[in-house]
């Protein structure tokens, strides 16, 4: 495996040969990368390589579930150095299952490659040899493990992927797993969704499954597998290279087809294997295994007790499950529950490298390993990370962290969830019509709260206010006036709370010039003087004595209203319907007075029935509470009138609109039919 330039080295050398006009062969744009591809291919491998499960929903989670992130950088930081003490770009190798890797990414496991390059699986072997990056071969490969090995080369990093056959054919998976050691493959990817191909469209309505062809795509492993082929000859009574040569091969029968199909329900049985039978590929496969397809945290765990080495967060790029979690939405969680227990990888939804450094920031383990103080001191026993790479560095990396604050460093990702953004609030729907709200500052390590991830809390508090319908889009409806007399009816004292405080807390009695009549009859003509509201020097403990004029002692200036309105818990009450000024059209001021005085009259008349006299001062008072009571009420019911007439009005505007557009419509299609009949026409005549 040869040497890799840096990132910065490779890009110069691409600036440098522009210099002399020789321009790259292919686009550096990620993004046109499959459009490319999808254009020359056939119909039938363009719907295997580009089709999902069903509607695709799962596939679209995959690629949105990276742009509810963005990547934070840290500036400054001091560069890492090489053991000569030499600046270094970047340091992007790691160590997962126990090999030291160039980089933190893997040719994830693709078969029936040769349906895209007649090169197939050697090809791509070739090329993750040259850049570098780790190999992973799948089970449903065109070529064999052998030729795989070779195309890889001896210092390649290749690790193989099991479609795992049923407990009935044992003896076909020991072949394979032996195949795959003794090739030289390091580690043993188990794929845990795929006992059954998944409902893809695009696959069903070419008619097109390319382990059932009589091509040999896709199924190569089995048949050079000793094993499998000595099973077929068993049950067929000839083996599958005579086939070839001594019987038909097509599509709908034919011995390699019939092959295929053989090594097809081996691989995709149709039912799973269960966590029991974990034991059967560790007593048969001395290396680190991998589940790969895990979405859950209690299969994770599941994981952790098996003993495996690592897992995989992968929902098959969407192409297995319709309706499923994205990969990326479950790797924090899964990372929380098992991540300093065993290594966690990832694939579905990655496009480019900032995914690639999203999904590694959100689950890849520090670039170090854990050490504990085993001298006599203080911290004897305390567990602490420092460089994984120490020795290599000749001890010139002076990294030391304790534990305990590697832990919430690694909280603080450099991702939309880190200390530096708003994170992810759960869907919270407001009550209606809240008037404001306000967005709390996120709490600086707070990484693992998984009600704290994705988009900002501001954009999702902001979505919730429009969808619950919060924003007040200046039209008032029924339900508006609904919920404003319910709150009307909660604010108002009950009568018999009223009488007994009202001894206490009686306003000053009314002079002529507030005992006027109701200033709201006559719209235009109100002044705040004229309401007669008490401030706070009118609110002064009364006299109880009475006097020959009915009135409540006390000086008339003190009596006087202020002009301001005094800003307290009364004024708030009574700034109702009645205080602000209505079209004249939509009151009257003689059932008003009628009605106002009712509530009133019941109250005496029960309180007469039950022997109890009030003094006239508390008969006013009272007189005054039922009034604007009642005058409320008058005016929310009113309101609710006048609701109910603009809801009219606008439905009836919007059957109208309507009744337009459909004329409109029908008006531009009679025009279109014309136009075409004078085009038939002229053609008949140039005919």
């Amino acid at each position: 495996m040869a040497a890799q330039p840096s990132p910065v080295q490779y890009e110069t050398s691409v600036y440098q040969a522009g210099l002399h006009d020789h321009r790259p062969p292919f686009t550096f744009k990620s993004e046109e990368w499959e459009p490319l591809a999808l254009a020359r291919l056939s119909a039938s491998s363009k719907g295997y390589v580009h089709g999902n499960a069903g509607s695709g929903g799962t596939y679209k989670k995959n690629l949105a579930a990276f742009e509810k992130y963005s990547i934070v950088p840290n500036r400054l930081v001091p560069s890492l150095k090489d053991s000569e003490g030499n600046s270094l770009f970047s340091d992007s190798s790691t160590t997962v299952l126990g090999q030291k890797l160039n980089f933190p990414i893997a040719m994830a496991p693709v078969g029936v490659l040769r349906i895209f390059n007649p090169e197939g699986e050697i090809a791509a072997a070739k090329a993750a040899n040259a850049v570098g990056v780790t190999y992973i071969m799948s089970t449903a490969s065109s070529t064999s493990i052998e030729d795989v090995a070779e195309a890889n080369g001896d210092d390649g990093h290749r690790w193989y992927q099991l479609y795992w056959p049923p407990n009935a054919n044992n003896d076909i998976t020991i072949s394979i797993l032996n195949r795959a050691k003794k090739a030289g493959f390091k580690a043993l990817f188990v794929t845990l969704d795929t006992y059954v191909l998944g409902w893809r469209p695009s696959d069903m309505d070419n008619g097109y499954n390319p382990f059932l062809h009589a091509d040999r795509i896709g199924v190569e492993v089995g048949f050079t597998d000793p094993v499998f082929q000595a099973h077929f000859k068993k049950e067929k009574g000839y083996e599958i290279y005579e086939a070839s040569k001594n019987h038909a091969i097509d599509q709908e029968g034919g011995s390699i087809g019939e092959a295929a199909r053989e090594w097809a329900s081996l691989v995709f049985p149709g039912h799973s294997h269960t966590w029991e039978d974990i034991k059967f590929l560790q007593e048969h496969w001395d290396g680190p295994i991998v589940l790969k397809g895990i979405q859950s945290v209690s299969d994770a765990k599941k994981a952790v007790e098996a003993g495996v080495q690592g897992i995989v967060v992968s929902n098959h790029g969407g192409r297995q499950q319709d309706g499923g979690a994205a990969s990326l939405s479950m790797l924090p969680k899964i990372v929380d529950a098992v991540g300093s227990k065993l290594d966690i990888l990832f694939d579905s939804g990655i496009r480019c490298g900032a995914d690639a450094l999203k999904a590694i920031a959100l689950g890849a383990k520090l670039p170090a390993v854990l050490e504990t103080v085993k001298k006599d001191t203080p911290n004897k026993g305390k567990r602490f990370y420092k460089c994984q790479n120490w020795k290599e560095t000749m001890g010139k990396c002076d990294m030391f962290l304790w534990e305990e604050e590697a832990a919430t460093r690694a909280e603080a990702a450099l991702l939309n969830q880190s200390r530096t953004e708003p994170r992810y609030q759960e869907d919270v729907r407001l009550p209606p019509r809240q008037e404001q709200f306000s967005v709390t500052p996120t709490p600086s390590y707070d990484f693992r709260a998984p009600s704290l991830r994705a988009p900002s809390q501001a954009g999702t508090f902001l979505s919730n206010y429009t969808n619950s319908n919060a924003l007040d889009d200046g039209e008032e409806t029924e339900d508006d006036f609904e919920e404003a007399m319910i709150k009307a009816e909660h604010d108002t004292q009950p009568i018999a709370q009223t009488i007994e405080s009202l001894e206490s807390h009686l306003p000053a009695p009314a002079t002529p010039r507030t005992n006027r009549a109701d200033p709201m009859v006559t719209p235009g003509k109100r002044k705040y003087s004229d309401i007669g509201l008490e401030t706070p020097q009118t609110m002064r403990q009364p006299q109880l004595g009475l006097h020959d004029s009915g009135y409540g002692g006390g000086d008339a200036s003190e009596r006087r209203a202020s002009k301001r309105r005094a800003v307290d818990s009364d004024f708030l009450t009574m700034a109702s319907p009645q205080s602000s000024p209505t079209p004249s059209r939509f009151r009257n001021a003689e059932e008003t007075a009628v009605t106002q005085q009712t509530l009133f009259k019941d109250i005496s008349a029960a309180l007469t029935t039950h022997g109890v006299r009030l003094s006239d001062r508390v008969n006013h008072s009272l007189s005054q509470v039922c009034a604007r009571y009642e005058r409320k009420t008058h005016g929310l019911g009113k309101g609710r009138e006048i609701a109910r007439l603009a809801l009219t009005a606008r439905e009836a505007k919007v059957a109208e609109l309507e009744h337009r557009i459909n004329t409109l419509g029908a008006e531009l299609n009679t025009e279109r039919a014309i136009v075409k009949h004078l085009r038939e026409a002229g053609d008949d005549d140039t005919l």
